[in-house]
C-alpha cells in the first residue's frame, strides 16, 4: 500500500514503512529514520516551486505529471513496494492545519483519477503546531498592535544563502535557508521556508543576513559576446556560476556588483 506524509511525522520512526521523498530539495534536518530514496518526477519542477495560488499551482502540476506519465511513476514506486514495506511518500506540508495544502494531496488525487488506486495520509497523532496567523485587514489596528511590540520581542530570524553551499540538490535559486536564532542562547533552529517570509513580509521579526556568504558579482568580460561571473563571498573566496543565476541574484536584491574586468 501507498501512503503520503510529512518527512517529520513521528509515525515514520516505528521503521514499518519505506519512506520515499517527492521533493525537489531533501530535508537538511535530521531524520528519525531511513529515507529509501526520492522520486523527483512527482515533486513540483522549478518553474512553479514559488506558486502560491492553489488553483494556478494545480494547473501547472497536473500538467508536470502528465508529461511524465503513469508508466514512468508506476515503475519507480513499483521499486520501493518490492522492497516488502507499505510506502510513504513526503514532503514538508502539515496538511492537518487549517488553510494548508500541499503537492502531495494533488498527486494522490491525479494517481487515484488515472489508476484507481487509493493513496491516503498516513495518520499522524503528534500535536498541531499552530500556524502563524493572518495578517489583519485592519490596518490601523496593525500598526498598533506592532508599535507596542518592541523589537527585542521579535524572533531573529537568519537567512543562509544556501546558493553558496556545496549541495548537489539545491539550485542557484531559491534555496535560503531560515533560522530562528534565540537572542539569549544564540541557539538555531530550522524554520520552514513560508513560515519565515510571512514574519518577514510582514515585519514581525528581525533578520540576520549570513555575510560570510554570497555578496558581489565579479564579471568578466572574455570577449564582445562572452562573459564569466563570479560570486565573491565576505572572504574573498570565488565561485562561478551561470549568467543567468547572477542576474536574478541581483534583480532581486541579494547581491551587489563587486567590479566589471575587461579583458
Amino acid at each position: 500500500m501507498i501512503y503520503i506524509s510529512r518527512f517529520q511525522n513521528p509515525e515514520l520512526k516505528s521503521g514499518n514503512y519505506t519512506v520515499v521523498g517527492i521533493v525537489r530539495y531533501l530535508p537538511r534536518f535530521r531524520l528519525a529514520y531511513e529515507r529509501a530514496g526520492n522520486i523527483i518526477d512527482i515533486a513540483p519542477p522549478k518553474e512553479i516551486f514559488n506558486i502560491n495560488v492553489k488553483e494556478q499551482f494545480i494547473d501547472l502540476y497536473i500538467a508536470h505529471l502528465e508529461r511524465v506519465g503513469v508508466e514512468r511513476i508506476s515503475k519507480q514506486l513499483e521499486q520501493y513496494l518490492a522492497l516488502g514495506k507499505d510506502v510513504v511518500l513526503c514532503c514538508y506540508e502539515d496538511v492537518r492545519q487549517v488553510g494548508e495544502w500541499c503537492h502531495r494531496q494533488i498527486f494522490a488525487k491525479w494517481w487515484f483519477e488515472k489508476t484507481g488506486e487509493i493513496i491516503s495520509e498516513l495518520k499522524d497523532e503528534s500535536p498541531i503546531k499552530n500556524k502563524i496567523p493572518a495578517p489583519s485587514m485592519n490596518v490601523k489596528n496593525e500598526i498598533k498592535e506592532e508599535s507596542a511590540v518592541s523589537d527585542n520581542e521579535k524572533p531573529l530570524i537568519r537567512i543562509e544563502y544556501s546558493i553558496w553551499k556545496p549541495r548537489e540538490y539545491l539550485p542557484y535559486i531559491g534555496g535560503d535557508v531560515y533560522y530562528q536564532v534565540d537572542r539569549k542562547t544564540g541557539k538555531q533552529t530550522r524554520l520552514f521556508d513560508k513560515d519565515a517570509r510571512e514574519l518577514i513580509s510582514e515585519g514581525k521579526a528581525d533578520v540576520l543576513l549570513d555575510f560570510d556568504t554570497i555578496e558581489k558579482l565579479r564579471f568578466i568580460l572574455l570577449s564582445d559576446s562572452t562573459v564569466q561571473v563570479y560570486r565573491v563571498n565576505k572572504k574573498g573566496q570565488e565561485k562561478a556560476i551561470d549568467l543567468k543565476a547572477a542576474i536574478e541574484l541581483a534583480s532581486v536584491g541579494m547581491v551587489g556588483i563587486l567590479d566589471i574586468i575587461n579583458k
